[in-house]
């Protein structure tokens, strides 16, 4: 992959940050910033008739003369990139949810970030605080492509192929429908399983019970999105693994447990729950004139951030994870994104390059004019809840990574948003 190559020159990225020169050395220090065309020592008279450096000089030659000499570090270049990115990205989002953090990451691990708004908002709530992006948050099916990446790296450990049957991995008291051992695991985490929601069919234990014993028609195995497929991960997972769960608890605690082994650690994120922190948390809030549609029309009452219901934190999900639940931060979606696609701590670039052909996870996405990627988002609608939820987890083929929490309904396309100022730097 070609990365960051459009945008790789020092005045290319302080133009794209709004400046034409940069402090490094010292962060604190003030940027001078000089109009474009400007001589600043047209009146050379203003100067004294001896000037020193002010520094002390060695009136040394370099050894070598200038050779191997750079004017700035790559990484550098890359930082000056993502920090162009995340300026571009708070312009365009700020003020459209209550409350927004996005990190940004280049393929060398480089990072910036963007936040606006609020966690937690007074009134309605107690401690008002300013969203961060350390604030761990349910991500919805961001859960998604985090369980694959376990099952893949389980079932490689194990030599076991995508193309075995689930049922083989499934408690031996469940009773299996009309055709359902026929369902792969390929398919369950492509979505071409067949499984349908509905009449019981859902993603608790006993729910998911309910889905084998229905069994498919044949005729549904084609692609359709249904959190059933991943959710029968947290049941069949730790089996690959080798564990012996006997009950509903067992499962759910020996998949968390997994992932983190597997995944999150890899990943050097700090070890994860599916349930919302308990000391101040992060919420997500709905408008009190929210008119619950969820079809994407424009009212302009689902974005009074002024008068919100009180904030939700979405609980306890551990006995539902698996395709939803998992409690992360914007910080670590994108560390977890970037580790899985510009290192091999969590699955060899063979695996990950099968991730993306096969929707094993991950989805491609096309932006125009040359941008597009792989990834996975996250949402659960103001419409069903009390809050709504929006998460989001790309990397582009400019080698830029994005994790995206909002708290709340985004005010239009926070995706095509973020892919504008991606482009805007890298073009």
């Amino acid at each position: 992959m070609e990365i960051l190559r459009k945008c790789f020159s020092l005045p290319c990225i302080l133009a794209a940050l709004g400046t034409t020169s940069v402090a490094i050395a010292n962060p604190s220090a003030p940027v001078l910033r000089v109009p474009a065309g400007t001589l600043v020592d047209s009146d050379l008279s203003r100067y004294p008739s001896v000037m020193m450096p002010g520094v002390q000089l060695s009136g040394q030659q370099r050894p070598g003369g200038v050779k191997g000499w750079q004017r700035i570090n790559p990484k550098i270049q890359e930082s000056l990139a993502a920090m162009a990115i995340a300026q571009g990205i708070k312009k365009r989002v700020d003020g459209k949810s209550v409350g927004y953090a996005v990190t940004i990451m280049t393929s060398s691990g480089a990072k910036a970030t963007a936040t606006g708004g609020y966690a937690r908002k007074s009134p309605p709530d107690s401690n008002q605080r300013a969203m961060a992006v350390k604030d761990r948050i349910t991500v919805a099916s961001v859960s998604k492509p985090i369980t694959a990446a376990a099952m893949l790296r389980v079932m490689a450990s194990k030599g076991i192929s995508l193309d075995e049957s689930v049922s083989k991995y499934l408690p031996t008291d469940w009773a299996l429908g009309s055709n359902f051992q026929t369902i792969t695991i390929r398919e369950l985490l492509s979505h071409t399983s067949g499984i349908r929601s509905g009449n019981g069919c859902n993603i608790n234990f006993d729910g998911l019970k309910k889905c084998v014993a229905d069994g498919i028609a044949p005729a549904n195995k084609v692609y359709k999105y249904a959190n059933e497929n991943y959710a029968l991960m947290r049941i069949i997972l730790p089996r690959i693994y080798g564990g012996q769960p006997k009950t509903e608890e067992d499962y759910a605690r020996q998949y968390e447990v997994i992932v983190n082994r597997m995944v999150l650690n890899s990943a050097g994120i700090a070890y994860a729950t599916c349930k919302a922190p308990t000391s101040n948390p992060a919420l997500s809030y709905e408008s009190v004139t929210d008119n619950s549609d969820d079809t994407g029309a424009y009212f302009a009452g689902n974005y009074d951030w002024d008068n919100l219901k009180p904030g939700i934190d979405w609980g306890d999900m551990t006995l539902r994870c698996g395709s939803q639940g998992w409690n992360l931060s914007a910080d670590e979606l994108a560390q977890f994104m970037y580790t899985l696609n510009f290192t091999e701590k969590i699955l060899p670039q063979s695996i990950v390059d099968q991730m993306r052909s096969e929707n094993l996870g991950l989805f491609w996405r096309n932006f125009g004019e040359g941008l597009e990627g792989w990834g996975h988002g996250g949402w659960h609608p103001a419409k069903w809840n009390n809050g709504e939820i929006n998460t989001w987890i790309f990397t582009f083929n400019n080698g830029i990574t994005v994790g995206v929490v909002i708290n709340s309904r985004y005010n239009g396309d926070y995706a095509v948003d973020i892919a504008d100022a991606v482009r805007e730097v890298m073009k």
